[in-house]
């Protein structure tokens, strides 16, 4: 099965104040017989892009992908990130 988890409400909600304080963000794997995306969504000077990349349960990369968008919103670049994912996944048998 393929799990989808939505990046664009933080980023949306992230405060555009720098912050004082750093952490650390570690990749967890999915639960046995998933398969995981892990993608980001870049806006800098209006210009957006997406990118991901697909693993499984083991952390073993899958494929990836990448998508120049242009001009558009979070929730629009994301959007447009999981289409790319989906139909990548669907034509490799990922279901």
């Amino acid at each position: 099965m393929i799990q989808c988890t939505s990046w664009a409400i933080s980023l949306n909600s992230a405060s555009h104040r720098i912050a004082n304080h750093s952490f650390q963000v570690c990749w967890s794997p999915s639960s046995l017989g998933w398969t995981k995306l892990n993608g980001a969504v870049r806006l800098d000077s209006s210009r957006a892009s997406a990118s991901g990349l697909l693993r499984d349960s083991n952390g073993d990369w899958l494929f990836g992908f990448c998508r120049n968008i242009g001009c558009c919103s979070a929730y629009e670049a994301e959007l447009w990130g999981i289409i790319d994912w989906l139909t990548l996944a669907w034509q490799r048998g990922c279901r």
